[in-house]
């Protein structure tokens, strides 16, 4: 499916033009370095190299990877967007405790997913929790309406909506403009919004984090976040990190940041 693409207001199309902070290359440069190691973690050769150079971090992560490797059957029915079978274990793992309320910045299969995991949360304890989906793009969210399982419907509430890109703390952020957030969010899934919607933007040396969640942080309104292999956000979220109020951590194993109110 090719996605329209949109132009964005002048005054907030330049800010892609600035030079990068020093905080934006630091970021950046992380974001290198862990992508880097997941790039030698997937080729046995390259991971057979640094065994040569006495590094055994890349075979012990690429055993975990192959031990914690999901049943492909159990989601082999989804056939819409991107298919990631780690991060649907990872959501699954935030199950353990009843969900009320989840927030998702991105919406796709992982939508179906958090959806069929709320229906199964209800008919095993009652709790019926609600998934609260945003997506930047209209023509997205309305074919993902359109082929999700009428039975999950109920439990998800789907929002198109428009964009802001913003400078705050040394960073550029992109967020979802949502004026009035819920209190007590359980959890919060962090898989957008993404530049590539938008026209005339530079091909290099985008810079731009999930801006709700810093939001969000500023209000202590949600108990978890995770990210979806988005690292640039870790330091992002660790320099915005109010007063201690959350810890952050990188999992490597689920490929993701955790974001943990203390």
């Amino acid at each position: 499916m090719k996605l329209q693409k949109k132009d964005l207001e002048e005054t907030q199309r330049k800010l892609f033009f600035l030079e990068a902070t020093d905080s934006e290359i630091e970021s950046k440069e992380f974001n290198g370095k862990i992508n880097d190691f997941f790039t030698i973690t997937s080729s046995k050769k390259k991971t057979l190299i640094e065994l040569t150079r006495f590094n055994f971090k890349p075979l012990y992560y690429k055993i975990c990877f192959n031990l914690l490797n999901i049943n492909n059957k159990k989601y082999e029915d989804l056939n819409f967007g991107f298919k990631n079978l780690y991060r649907f274990r990872h959501i699954e793992s935030f199950f353990k405790n009843d969900l009320k309320i989840i927030y998702e910045f991105g919406s796709g299969q992982s939508t179906i997913v958090i959806a069929r995991l709320l229906q199964q949360q209800f008919i095993k304890t009652g709790v019926k929790g609600k998934l609260y989906t945003f997506d930047q793009s209209e023509q997205w969210i309305n074919e993902l309406i359109n082929v999700f399982p009428k039975d999950l419907i109920e439990f998800v509430e789907f929002n198109y909506t428009e964009l802001e890109y913003y400078k705050h703390n040394d960073y550029r952020l992109l967020k979802y403009k949502i004026t009035n957030y819920h209190n007590n969010i359980d959890l919060v899934y962090i898989d957008g919004p993404t530049h590539k919607l938008f026209n005339g933007l530079p091909e290099k040396n985008r810079y731009q984090a999930n801006g709700n969640i810093v939001e969000m942080m500023g209000l202590k309104n949600f108990k978890f976040a995770f990210t979806d292999k988005r690292f640039y956000h870790f330091n992002v979220v660790k320099d915005n990190n109010r007063e201690d109020n959350f810890s952050i951590k990188l999992d490597i194993l689920n490929r993701s940041i955790i974001i943990l109110q203390r």
